[in-house]
């Protein structure tokens, strides 16, 4: 808890003038609680910096009538501190407001920032209260059990920033309390905040912008204007000659990869994961069933970092390769007595996205997980566990590569094996319909000479379908592609 200070709390002129520039009226800015102090204990980015006194409005948080913690504005840089707890633990500002069962039939205004819900105060709308870190606000913490109690039934109106992490904030809100309960605010050209339209427009401007806040949509038909505006993911190049003029895939797309077995399926997604660490930092999940983690994995990983055999390397060059692997990797290994099936898998990715920041999924192969399905066809449980996977890496904004072998294939009279397309995985028209984009993986074993055929890419923006030539790279364990330009790993390391 924050040291109380010696002095009356009471807001000091020079800061009544500085709420007074930004349309707030300082009587209710003093009756919610907040008076002017420097910093005491505080913890926050800025801690290591002097402290300028005289500069700080504090902001208390309160919890059942006591002061739990204080954020401290400082009203010339913009900078937050807090003091008495982490701020990323931080409740609503303004939480007993939400809590007053006196005004429960009162709509309740959250905003992203405490001069926005002081303006929504000022507004006549008393049941207002502020996330306490902007749009990188903990939802689940902010929105408690305590919380959702206590908005049941309410009607909720997100004034969050118009902007793209505004808006995503206002998603991520709406998901936790239901999206037919809430509305959002829609700002006039050049405001981007609530406040921004008290101070350009006058306080009955952000009265209305409350009070007709449009309703946040729910499945069905929309109007565009009405959609929060989503942020849209950009299609990667791989660094793969000209593979990336045909597929370039990103986050929050599902993708499958095919082939026949031991024609690189997997190298192709080592190389794959390996490019998007060095070349975009994305960190990797990864569910392997086919290789060991702590050997062959580890092997192909360091290989896929030095470009040569991982037998060549030295021990500086090993321990960089596995720091490199700490880094970027993470391995979803499941408990001896545990047969894992997709719903484990995307248990376990669910926490590799939330906990270890990996953006990344890797399945590999779909075929070896635990595909128990009583009551259903294998055509239906196939069908339902991809629109899962489909659904985890939409949600998450997660890109999920499936690697999946084809049904048992009979080789041709002259010894060879057909090709295969997506139609002939697991014998399910769903590897085609489902996933975003479809590779299929061809090689001649002897001569090393390998097809990537790009048999789907349900979006241009991500590519289009044709066939790559590439040749695998024994050394390096990776596909080398036409087009592509004389490799330099150490550069893509850099």
């Amino acid at each position: 808890m924050s040291e109380t200070p010696k002095e009356p709390r009471v807001l000091a002129d020079h800061h009544q003038a500085w709420l007074e520039s930004r349309g707030i009226d300082p009587e209710l800015a003093a009756a919610t609680g907040l008076y002017s102090a420097d910093p005491i204990g505080t913890k926050g980015r800025d801690k290591g910096k002097a402290i300028r006194p005289g500069e700080w409005i504090a902001f208390p948080f309160m919890l059942n009538g006591v002061e739990a913690a204080v954020q401290h504005r400082n009203v010339v840089e913009k900078t937050f501190l807090t003091g008495g707890a982490d701020a990323k633990q931080l409740p609503l500002w303004h939480l007993e407001a939400v809590l007053d069962q006196s005004i429960e039939n009162e709509p309740v205004v959250i905003t992203e920032g405490m001069s926005d819900c002081l303006t929504a105060l000022q507004a006549d709308f008393p049941r207002s209260a502020s996330v306490p870190n902007g749009s990188g606000s903990d939802v689940e913490r902010c929105f408690n059990r305590e919380v959702m109690r206590a908005l049941r039934g309410a009607t909720v109106v997100l004034a969050f920033d118009g902007d793209v992490a505004g808006n995503s904030l206002a998603q991520r809100v709406a998901d936790r309390l239901g999206a037919p309960r809430c509305r959002f605010a829609k700002y006039p050209p050049g405001c981007k905040d609530l406040n921004d339209v008290h101070q350009q427009h006058g306080i009955e401007a952000a009265k209305a912008v409350i009070a007709e806040a449009p309703w946040f949509p729910v499945e069905g038909v929309n109007r565009l204007s009405q959609l929060p505006q989503a942020v849209e993911a950009i299609p990667m190049r791989l660094g793969f000659g000209d593979f990336d003029n045909h597929f370039r895939p990103r986050l929050g797309d599902f993708y499958v990869i095919t082939g026949i077995p031991s024609h690189g399926k997997s190298v192709f997604a080592r190389q794959v994961i390996a490019s998007l660490a060095r070349r975009f930092k994305l960190r990797t999940a990864i569910a392997s069933f086919e290789e060991e983690p702590t050997t062959d994995l580890r092997h192909d990983l360091q290989t896929q970092w030095s470009g040569r055999p991982y037998t060549m390397l030295n021990d500086d060059e090993r321990k960089q390769a596995n720091d490199w692997i700490d880094e970027n990797f993470r391995f979803l290994v499941a408990p001896e007595d545990v047969d894992p099936d997709v719903d484990w898998v995307l248990q376990a990715a669910g926490a590799a996205v939330l906990r270890e920041g990996c953006r990344v999924l890797v399945i590999d192969p779909f075929n070896q997980l635990d595909h128990y399905h009583p009551g259903e066809t294998a055509t239906e449980y196939i069908g339902h566990a991809l629109k899962r996977i489909a659904r985890f890496a939409r949600q998450t904004k997660s890109m999920v590569w499936v690697v999946a072998h084809p049904a048992k294939l009979r080789r041709l009279d002259n010894g060879k094996y057909p090709n295969v397309n997506l139609w002939d995985v697991a014998d399910s028209a769903h590897f085609y319909n489902r996933p975003d984009g479809g590779i299929i993986v061809r090689r001649d074993k002897l001569s090393g000479k390998t097809e990537i055929e790009v048999a789907k890419a349900r979006h241009r923006k991500i590519g289009f379908p044709g066939v790559i030539q590439a040749r695998f790279d024994q050394d390096s364990q990776r596909l080398v592609f036409s087009g592509e330009l004389d490799y330099d790993l150490d550069q893509e390391r850099a």
